[in-house]
C-alpha cells in the first residue's frame, strides 16, 4: 500500500491493491509442500508446479477480487522485460498494481527467512532490487523502494516469513 500511495494512487485503490496482495500466493494451497519447502535448487517439473500457483490463485481469489485486482495477482510475477511467468508478457507487459505487487514480494521473499537459505539483510536486498531494475522490476516501483528505506521506513525492513516465492 504504501509504494502506491508513494506513486499517488487515490486511497481505495492502495485498499484493493492491499486486498489483492493478501490473496496473490493463494494458489501455493495447490502446491505440494515438498516443493515449496524443498531446500535446495527445483528442478523443471518443481518449478512448473510453482508456476501453476498463479493461475490457481486467479481462480481462488478470483471469487472476491475484481478484474482489475485479479489482473495484478495474474501478473505479479511478469516482469518489465518480459521474462516472467506465466505468460512471458512482452510490449506493455505488467500493470502499474502488478508491478507494485512484483517488487514488495520480492522484498518480502529476500528479507524472510527460508529453508534453503538465510534471509538478505535490507540492504542486501535493495541491492538486488536495484540490479535488477528495468528487468524485473519496474524502475521507478524500485526508486520508490529506493526511498522509503533511506527513510527507514517499517516496510521495508525485513520479514520472518517461511513461504516461498
Amino acid at each position: 500500500m504504501r509504494i502506491a500511495g508513494e506513486l499517488g494512487w487515490a486511497a481505495d485503490d492502495c485498499v484493493r491493491l492491499r486486498e489483492a496482495a493478501l490473496l496473490h500466493d493463494i494458489g501455493k494451497t495447490g502446491v505440494p509442500d515438498a516443493v515449496l519447502f524443498k531446500p535446495g535448487r527445483l528442478d523443471g517439473e518443481e518449478y512448473a508446479a510453482i508456476t501453476r500457483h498463479v493461475e490457481l490463485g486467479v481462480q481462488i481469489a478470483g471469487e472476491v477480487l475484481d478484474e482489475e485486482q485479479a489482473t495484478w495477482v495474474r501478473r505479479h510475477h511478469e516482469r518489465v522485460d518480459g521474462h516472467g511467468y506465466p505468460r512471458a508478457v512482452a510490449g506493455p507487459g505488467p500493470s502499474e498494481g502488478s508491478m507494485i505487487l512484483a517488487g514488495a514480494d520480492a522484498w518480502d521473499a529476500m528479507t524472510a527467512p527460508r529453508v534453503y537459505r538465510d534471509p538478505l539483510t535490507p540492504a542486501q536486498a535493495l541491492a538486488e532490487v536495484r540490479a535488477q531494475a528495468g528487468t524485473q522490476f519496474a524502475p521507478h516501483v524500485v526508486a520508490v523502494m529506493e526511498r522509503l528505506h533511506a527513510e527507514g521506513a517499517p516496510e521495508m525492513r525485513g520479514r520472518r516469513s517461511t513461504h516461498r516465492s
